[in-house]
């Protein structure tokens, strides 16, 4: 019963199985030159001594080494933190505390500069919780400057369209200023509506002026017509005018026609 006890302390001490103990001890293997190395080790002895009888003292020595070494690995360990060290928490939890205040918030880089620290390290060790409330902070402010930053550009853009001319089309402005129609209602709705009010405005209008020029052409073109001797049609005219495929809009073409008839050129 003790001898096995002392054979099983071996073994666990040695980081082996028991059965390996037991055969050496029992004379049916040897150990390996690595396990006789670490025996020495164990037992403080040096090498030749290993190969002389083994006597219960060394056995019992081992036993207690490896007592005394669990014992001393589960006692918890205390650490007493020092003054320097306590004086450098108080520092960075106070500066911390403070940029939670501060407006504009500043980031946590923002903060290793102030202390002249080479990273963030000792910040989120000594106060890491107060960390993710500056990070937070800031994170919520870039997010808000980003907004406010981009409705102001929004708005120039808008504003400046408004003041060209001949003005452009809403889906033109936002194609050149590389910002989606969408985005662009979304943050100025009204400015868009005016934008968009304009150009429709100025197409009508450049419509109306255009027909207006093509009409006082084919009143040309059918007078020549009808002094050469040949009687004026919608189809005669249409093949003399310099652009003959606006003759099929619908209002030009009854404009032609009341002309006409008007004339019994029809």
């Amino acid at each position: 019963g003790k001898a096995s006890g002392k054979v099983s302390h071996l073994a666990q001490a040695l980081a082996i199985d028991i059965s390996a103990v037991q055969k050496w001890r029992r004379g049916q293997s040897t150990p390996t030159l690595a396990s006789m190395i670490s025996i020495c080790h164990k037992l403080q002895i040096d090498f030749p001594t290993l190969f002389e009888p083994v006597c219960g003292e060394a056995i019992d020595k081992i036993c207690e080494l490896d007592k005394n070494h669990k014992e001393s690995s589960e006692k918890p360990i205390s650490y007493r933190p020092n003054r320097r060290n306590v004086q450098k928490r108080k520092l960075v939890v106070s500066v911390l505390e403070a940029a939670l205040l501060e407006n504009p918030p500043p980031s946590i880089n923002d903060i290793v500069a102030k202390l002249q620290y080479r990273t963030s390290s000792a910040l989120y060790y000594y106060a890491p919780e107060t960390c993710k409330r500056v990070i937070q902070r800031h994170k919520v402010f870039l997010k808000e400057h980003l907004k406010e930053q981009q409705v102001k550009s929004i708005r120039e853009i808008l504003e400046r369209a408004l003041d060209e001319y001949p003005p452009r089309s809403l889906q033109n402005v936002a194609s050149e200023s590389g910002i989606y129609p969408q985005k662009l209602r979304a943050y100025e709705k009204s400015l868009c509506e005016q934008v968009s009010y304009n150009y429709s405005k100025f197409i009508k209008q450049r419509r109306v002026e255009q027909e207006e020029i093509l009409f006082e052409e084919m009143k040309q073109i059918a007078q020549s017509l009808y002094s050469k001797g040949i009687r004026p049609t919608q189809k005669r005219v249409a093949l003399h005018l310099s652009s003959p495929c606006l003759v099929l809009r619908h209002g030009i073409r009854e404009k032609l026609e009341q002309f006409l008839q008007e004339n019994k050129w029809f």
